[in-house]
Order: C-alpha cells, then sequence, then structure tokens
C-alpha cells in the first residue's frame, strides 16, 4: 500500500483528476473493476490506494503511475494539506 503520515491523502487528487475528465465515479469505478463506495472512500480519503490501484487509474487515464501520484501530491500542496517542500 502507499502509506502517508495520517489520513490518506491521496484521494483528494484522484477525484480532481477524475472530475477534469468529466468522468462519473460509477463509470470510473467500473472501469476499475471496484465498487463506487470502495472509490468513495478512496476519494474521501479512508481508504488507501494499493500499487495495484494506481496501476489500474495509470491505465484507465493513460499515464504513468509516477505522473498520477506528482498530480497527487500536486492538487494536496494546492489544498494546503501537503508537507512543506524542502527546496
Amino acid at each position: 500500500m502507499i502509506k502517508r503520515k495520517g489520513k490518506d491523502t491521496w484521494g483528494f487528487g484522484l477525484r480532481a483528476l477524475r472530475l477534469s475528465r468529466n468522468m462519473k465515479a460509477i463509470d470510473l469505478a467500473l472501469a476499475l473493476r471496484i465498487s463506487p463506495s470502495w472509490l468513495s472512500e478512496i476519494e474521501h480519503g479512508r481508504k488507501q490506494v494499493t500499487v495495484r490501484l494506481l496501476e489500474k487509474y495509470a491505465r484507465v487515464f493513460r499515464r504513468k503511475p509516477s505522473t498520477i501520484l506528482a498530480f497527487c501530491e500536486f492538487t494536496e500542496e494546492i489544498k494546503g494539506g501537503g508537507e512543506p517542500n524542502d527546496e
């Protein structure tokens, strides 16, 4: 599993990615082969994203898993919940 400190923060970025593609939650859940309720739990930070699920996201959105993770980190920083950048 991909873990971060405290509440899982990848969900916000994954939801933003879905919405940026005008995709309904039910359609993404079907494409990922997970239940809509499980997707909701992920998007609200109550469930963690596994590497296998991240790979499914990458296939659905035709992006590298690393690109999806970078997008999630970027959206988390914009949201204001990200960790400070040392650079």
